[in-house]
């Protein structure tokens, strides 16, 4: 009988197990916020920049050794950069842009998902 009571309390773990990894999110979005003094277009324009968005780039001044790699074009939609460092690897890619005056523009990343949204 001891073994039948083990083998239904594993069961029970395992099937515990699966239906919690079940109630986990699908996607997860990470939103970071700054605020400059600076006009939307200024900002939107650094951001659309390859080497502009590398200026205010959080991971490069915490990641001593992350590799950063621009791909063209240099600015606007599909500009981008591949990263490698000590939180991961994957790519930035510049996918939409959206005036000021609607309210949000977004960054999305291609390959990590991770979209750094600002919103005035």
């Amino acid at each position: 009988m001891a073994i039948l009571t083990t083998a239904a309390i594993g069961a029970d773990v395992i099937a515990a197990t699966i239906l919690a990894t079940q109630l986990l999110p699908r996607d997860v979005t990470v939103t970071r916020s700054a605020q400059v003094d600076a006009s939307p277009s200024d900002v939107i324009a650094l951001l659309a920049s390859n080497e502009g968005y590398q200026k205010v780039n959080s991971y490069t001044a915490s990641d001593e050794i992350v590799k950063i790699t621009l791909f063209s074009p240099s600015s606007g939609v599909g500009s981008g950069f591949h990263f490698d460092g000590k939180d991961g690897k994957g790519s930035q890619t510049v996918a939409r842009l959206a005036p000021p005056w609607s309210g949000a523009w977004g960054l999305i990343s291609a390959a990590t998902q991770l979209c750094a949204v600002l919103g005035y």
